[in-house]
């Protein structure tokens, strides 16, 4: 199994790659290592080592924030 530091640089380059799609719609995604902690432990499995983490980044960070971010835009536009 990859060691948690590895994980968390993964996870880090992940959210990065999400960071640079937010900013093209006006938003910064800024975090703590909280964050990468908690991804780190529920992102990764003896099996299948850190390819659990991009699904675990979509279903607690990225779709989390799509919903706010159409909701400002709702908001927005009415």
């Amino acid at each position: 199994m990859l060691d948690k530091a590895i994980i968390r640089k993964i996870a880090d380059k992940d959210l990065q790659e999400l960071n640079v799609w937010m900013k093209h719609t006006g938003f910064q995604l800024r975090y703590k290592d909280d964050l990468l902690n908690f991804l780190a432990d529920i992102g990764t499995d003896i099996k299948q080592g850190a390819r659990p983490l991009a699904r675990q980044i979509d279903q607690e960070v990225a779709t989390p924030l799509a919903i706010r971010f159409c909701r400002i835009k709702a908001k927005v536009l009415t």
